[in-house]
């Protein structure tokens, strides 16, 4: 496939990137005589609600969408934006209907693994695993990562938070104030919003315990950047200290069921074979298999992840990884270790699915198969 390049006037909604993503790296290779319009997400995000987003398109790339052997594709992989919330789908195939353009040859790449919206091509797709971007990806496999434990090890939890998300701050003011937060390493940076009255209630926590969290911060876990965005750090050095870790995911809320997101936040424990507890959508931790991973049933209960309300999942979370933690105490440091390590197979299957990208092998494929059936 080849790009072809469009005019686009200054807008909130999407730009053209001049060069390649990490999305559209992996149309180089599929050999269809079929050219491409690539359109990026903007930040912030408005509101697609009635908007014809063609009108900020040239009428020449137009013209080829309606007539030629071509194809635009809208990239939001970094996303898992709900259809509901932020209708993007929605919107390009409005934007078809009034350029009278065949929606079917519009492909709405997203971060979201549930959004089956059908109008146009949507394809949900993790690319965030590509083992090229990840710059500290430990050499020497599990048996260097239980080396480096040996070394290293000093506590039972490690739980990271670069940007402030208002469910991780929660988060993290409910786990600062139990008896998990001595055996945990976490990162946090400095908070300037207050916790509603009703949150707190749910939390159980008080509003002085909230101000003692806040006068707390920042909890820094190794390095003083929280405004330096280094998403592909695995970050091997924190990981060998902790037994394992509670992961922070971007999102929490699935805004009823309609979204279900994966950032590159799970990875890290999976290239640094520890295991995890995941807190984001409902039930990610028990769906890591639409990805190909195995879950982490045989080191704790998951039986958190089943509950819809995000505080209270947490706080369920806490119960399952304080049970983790009670067991441990009873270990000396060589056996905590091994806890660690235990389940091989599991921590080596999983690292092996993020080397092989199996699942964006297979929406790459999908769409390959989306392009044979257009009727150019």
């Amino acid at each position: 496939m080849q790009e072809f390049t469009a005019t686009i006037t200054p807008n909130p909604y999407f730009w053209s990137p001049n060069d390649t993503t990490l999305l559209t790296g992996h149309f180089d290779n599929i050999g269809h005589k079929i050219t491409y319009i690539k359109l990026l997400l903007s930040y912030p995000v408005p509101s697609y609600d009635n908007i014809d987003l063609f009108q900020f398109i040239d009428s020449e790339s137009l013209d080829k969408l309606r007539n030629d052997k071509t194809v635009l594709v809208f990239d939001s992989v970094f996303e898992g934006f709900s259809p509901n919330v932020t209708p993007i789908a929605k919107a390009l195939y409005r934007s078809c209907d009034i350029h009278n353009i065949n929606p079917k040859k519009v492909f709405y790449f997203t971060g979201n693994l549930i959004d089956d919206l059908t109008e146009i091509n949507t394809i949900p797709i993790f690319i965030l695993d590509n083992k090229f971007c990840w710059e500290d990806t430990p050499v020497g496999g599990l048996k260097k990562a239980r080396a480096d434990c040996y070394k290293n090890y000093e506590k039972f939890i490690l739980s990271l938070s670069r940007r402030n998300r208002s469910h991780r701050v929660l988060a993290h003011c409910m786990l600062y104030n139990s008896s998990l937060a001595e055996h945990s390493i976490i990162s946090q940076d400095i908070v300037n919003y207050e916790i509603s009255n009703y949150d707190l209630e749910k939390m159980k926590i008080t509003d002085l315990q909230y101000k003692n969290f806040k006068n707390s911060l920042p909890l820094i876990a190794d390095k003083n950047q929280f405004d330096v965005n280094d998403p592909f750090n695995a970050l091997p050095e924190l990981h060998s200290k902790t037994a394992f870790s509670i992961v922070n995911e971007t999102l929490a809320d699935n805004s009823n069921n309609t979204t279900l997101f994966f950032s590159e936040k799970f990875l890290k424990p999976i290239i640094n074979f520890q295991p995890m507890l995941i807190y984001g959508h409902q039930g990610i931790n028990k769906k890591l298999s639409l990805l190909g991973f195995k879950n982490y049933e045989s080191y704790f209960n998951l039986d958190f992840d089943d509950e819809p309300d995000d505080i209270i999942r947490y706080k369920k979370l806490l119960e399952s990884a304080a049970a983790a933690v009670s067991m441990l105490k009873t270990l000396s440091r060589e056996e905590q270790i091994e806890w660690r390590f235990t389940h091989s197979k599991l921590l080596k299957h999983n690292y092996n699915v993020f080397l092989e990208n199996r699942h964006r092998k297979e929406q790459i494929l999908k769409f390959e198969n989306l392009l044979l059936d257009i009727k150019f």
